[in-house]
């Protein structure tokens, strides 16, 4: 489980440079296309976590699992998160990229939507849409990255204690 939380660890900290990044108008995947391998990351990640929840603690639920070896503020960030991935993905979908997705359609950059084009851009606003498509991306991508390391730490955290020892190690306060 360890190698699982160092995947989703690493996988959230990429992310969050990506999103500053993003925040900031630049868009990495432009840049290198490997960004995009955080896509895939979460797989490598996510799959191995819930095989060994749902065959090692099936009869109890996921969350309460956490909430006993989990700290307090790590359990807020990861909900603070959550109600951010959501606002962001909302907000700079229809707000900032206007419901639709910039692209290179007839050679030319422009702006559309599933394939009918709203406008011609420039290459700053291409560049800025670009950026707009990484911050999408990747606050997705530090949800799924942190709620993953929560629920590896957690496992990792449960293996800690002494065998049979049910009671909380973390100030869950």
């Amino acid at each position: 489980m360890k190698y699982a939380y160092g995947i989703a660890a690493f996988g959230f900290l990429a992310s969050l440079v990506v999103h500053v990044c993003a925040l900031a108008g630049i868009a990495l995947q432009e840049k290198s296309p490997a960004v995009l391998g955080l896509h895939l990351g979460i797989f490598a990640v996510v799959v191995p976590i819930m095989l060994v929840y749902s065959r090692n603690n099936g009869r109890k639920l996921l969350w309460n699992h956490v909430i006993r070896h989990v700290p307090g503020w790590i359990k807020s960030l990861v909900g603070a998160l959550m109600l951010y991935a959501f606002f962001n993905f909302f907000f700079t979908l229809f707000v900032l990229n206007e419901g639709a997705s910039a692209s290179v359609i007839d050679g030319k950059k422009v702006l559309h939507n599933h394939g009918k084009v709203i406008r011609e851009l420039s290459e700053d606003e291409y560049g800025k849409h670009k950026a707009y498509d990484a911050r999408l991306f990747s606050g997705h991508w530090l949800l799924i990255y942190s709620v993953a390391a929560v629920l590896a730490y957690a496992r990792i955290m449960e293996k800690a204690l002494p065998s049979g020892d049910d009671a909380s190690v973390v100030d869950n306060g």
